[in-house]
């Protein structure tokens, strides 16, 4: 282990000056594994760079603007002072966190931190996170107005992922944690959006006792083609071939929305908006317990484009191995969409709603105001 001084003076003197030390350490409990941002590295990325496997870094309340690279496993804890706790925000890209197909896989832990867009700050288009053979913990973090954009302009292929978190081939697990005005953006002749605050890929997704407020997957045309093959899934969170885990949680207010912003209109039933809150493709679904969905949309305003599953879109596409979705104890209201104004449940799947409840759903065009099953092998309700 590497040795780090034990600064406990200048920590101390600086707490005196700044206020009362609510969450965090006394000089007492101080160790020599803990390396203190600002007091003993000017920056997060510094003490990670000093830091072994074990160590843990203290982050003090302020604002630090910078772009997180972790390469090996790191403890990164904020501290929290009269009632303020650390914030961090993008420079010029997202923060990433980087394993390997074989060999090293970190391990990044984060406690207590908020994660911030800087208002009107332009320079980054990806400002969230991305873990890449990695495992990813947040507790009791923040993540408010952060963004992935695609467009044309470009060139790298018009597709935007998981506007705070974005997870491939990893492990990532989110404990109440809030999650406001995140954004998945795609604007162009055409494109995508998957996941307005987290998007998953072939990887293990829990989601516990977190809050998901006005966040979008948004995909914005200009002058598109006449047979533009877009979609727009899952406002809050969408997982494509993961497991999942999702309980306690609350949706309010996210949309998938599909709209075309310049250009003559064109007619393209190859446009989908799908699943307002939460969009599930292909995945093993492990629990979906005690979730609150409200007041969630799939919007689309291309002619001929549909939306589906206002607040959850479920899809599975393997008849030999059908997808089992229990979805117990949870509350749909006042959600939206063309068909399914709660729930589109699409192929192969096996959809099982116990003791939930159903209130004011709309299906603008088809007559579901809460369910629209299609290709669903087998569904059961148990109110």
């Amino acid at each position: 282990m590497k040795m780090h001084a034990v600064n406990a003076p200048r920590a101390l003197l600086a707490l005196v000056a700044v206020g009362t030390l609510t969450t965090g350490l006394q000089a007492s409990d101080r160790y020599d594994n803990q390396l203190e941002v600002p007091y003993e590295y000017p920056t997060i990325n510094k003490a990670i760079s000093a830091a072994d496997a074990d160590d843990v870094i203290l982050v003090y309340p302020g604002d630090y603007t910078e772009d997180l690279l972790i390469e090996s496993s790191v403890t990164i804890r904020g501290v929290t002072v009269d009632g303020r706790r650390p914030t961090l925000y993008n420079d010029r890209d997202e923060h990433r966190i980087e394993g390997w197909w074989y060999g090293r896989r970190p391990t990044a832990n984060f406690t207590n931190m908020n994660f911030k867009r800087h208002s009107g700050y332009t320079r980054a288009r990806k400002t969230g996170f991305s873990a890449a053979f990695a495992t990813v913990n947040f507790d009791r973090c923040t993540f408010e107005g952060l963004l992935y954009e695609s467009s044309d302009e470009y060139g790298s292929g018009n597709t935007s992922f998981g506007g705070a978190v974005r997870i491939s081939r990893s492990d990532g697990r989110f404990t109440s944690c809030s999650f406001t005005r995140n954004k998945a953006v795609s604007r162009g002749t055409e494109g995508n959006a998957y996941g307005g605050a987290i998007e998953a890929y072939q990887s293990r997704l829990e989601v516990e006792h977190c809050t998901f407020t006005l966040n979008q997957a948004r995909v914005e045309l200009a002058s598109p083609r006449q047979y533009v093959y877009s979609q727009a899934q899952g406002g809050a969170i969408f997982c494509s071939d993961s497991r999942v885990t999702l309980q306690h949680n609350n949706f309010y207010n996210n949309l998938t929305v599909m709209e075309q912003t310049e250009g003559r209109s064109v007619y393209s039933t190859k446009t989908y908006s799908q699943g307002g809150a939460v969009a599930l493709s292909g995945c093993d679904i492990r629990e979906f317990y005690k979730c609150y969905l409200f007041n969630n949309e799939a919007r689309n305003r291309i002619l001929g484009g549909t939306s589906t599953g206002g607040a959850l879109e479920v899809a599975h596409y393997d008849s030999r191995n059908l997808a089992l979705l229990e979805i117990e104890s949870c509350f749909f209201g006042f959600n939206m969409a063309d068909a399914g104004g709660a729930i589109f449940d699409d192929t192969d799947t096996k959809l099982i709603l116990a003791n939930c409840t159903f209130y004011r759903n709309t299906a603008r065009q088809v007559a579901a105001d809460f369910v629209w099953e299609y290709g669903c092998r087998w569904f059961e309700l148990d109110f």
